[in-house]
């Protein structure tokens, strides 16, 4: 076994490469999904899954557990929305929307597109909560609100939802 500092560098780069990959493939299509539902364009989110994932691969710190890198990537993905949502404004557009449902579900189609019709903020805790299936404190420390906000939030959206799609939801 060679112990020079190239080896012992390669063998770390190796590793770290190889851990990229892993969390890449595993968090790709949600880091798209969530892209998708802010942008509403599958051209944006795709440009945002790639910075992401550069950030991902760039990272300088250590994470503790998946768990850990899934908040920092939803908090990046978030963030990099964000910053290319300002200054412009995106129509909403069920197309562009429509990976993040079953083709042949009507109803859940129905579902996404008055989800989609929410004001920004509804949107955003009714995205991470019901499709990304995150718990209003995991919702608070990504959006960096009270959790009571969170659930205030989730509950006006509930209620605008029911207005929109009637009682039955």
């Amino acid at each position: 076994m060679d112990i020079t500092g190239e080896n012992v560098f390669e063998e770390m780069t190796m590793l770290a490469k190889e851990e990229f990959t892993r969390l890449a493939v595993r968090y790709q299509d949600m880091i798209y999904r969530l892209a998708l539902s802010y942008l509403r364009s599958l051209h944006d989110a795709e440009d945002i899954t790639q910075e992401v994932l550069i950030k991902l691969y760039t990272a300088k710190k250590p994470f503790e557990s998946d768990d850990h890198v899934r908040f920092w990537l939803v908090r990046v993905t978030s963030n990099e929305c964000k910053k290319a949502l300002r200054g412009r404004r995106i129509m909403p557009s069920l197309d562009d929307c429509a990976e993040l449902v079953a083709e042949d579900d009507l109803e859940a189609r129905e579902v996404l597109e008055a989800v989609m019709s929410l004001d920004d903020r509804l949107r955003e805790v009714t995205v991470l909560h019901y499709y990304q299936g995150m718990k209003i404190s995991e919702i608070a420390r990504i959006v960096k609100i009270p959790q009571g906000t969170v659930g205030t939030r989730l509950k006006r959206a509930k209620e605008k939802l029911k207005e929109l799609l009637g009682e039955g939801l």
